[in-house]
């Protein structure tokens, strides 16, 4: 049976607090497996801003992760959807930072890479991202999204969450 595909979670984070590192000019290009992104970049400790002293709410968080898997992810204006599923990690917990990454949903596809799912970022949630999904942005606006890798099942995280919040 196929995992689930996402579950939203409570999290008091500051949004000014991602606004002022979205600001660094430290983004890369994004590289995943040799394979070039033009459209997607990434901010990440080891490009030589070490961002994580600046966020406060990362303490709040239940689930084990090391900093160097703390990290942004822009996807510039009108890309289309590139479905894919990541290998490095097994879920995700994502914050929808922009405008245009909390009007256009997460998309999840079957096998035949059917759509099957869409959920807006209305509020923070795991990913299950070895599950074949997809984001586009249609928008002239750069689509930004605060990421954390996670690397047990979302099963796992869902009791930890459950269980760290009720």
């Amino acid at each position: 049976m196929k995992e689930k595909n996402y579950f939203k979670i409570n999290l008091d984070y500051d949004v000014n607090e991602l606004n002022k590192i979205i600001l660094s000019d430290k983004w890369r290009v994004y590289n995943q497996y040799n394979k070039k992104v033009n459209n997607l970049l990434e901010l990440r400790i080891n490009y030589g801003y070490n961002f994580i002293n600046d966020i406060s709410f990362l303490k709040n968080i239940p689930f084990v992760f090391d900093n160097h898997n703390v990290f942004f992810v822009k996807v510039l204006p009108y890309t289309d959807p590139i479905i894919h599923r990541d290998k490095s990690r097994k879920c995700a917990l994502n914050i929808a930072i922009s405008k245009s990454a909390k009007t256009e949903p997460l998309n999840f596809y079957d096998e035949n890479k059917n759509l099957v799912e869409q959920v807006f970022y209305d509020s923070p949630m795991i990913v299950n991202v070895s599950n074949l999904h997809s984001l586009r942005n249609s928008t002239n606006e750069e689509r930004i999204i605060f990421t954390i890798s996670l690397f047990d099942s979302i099963d796992k995280l869902e009791k930890i969450y459950k269980n760290s919040y009720f």
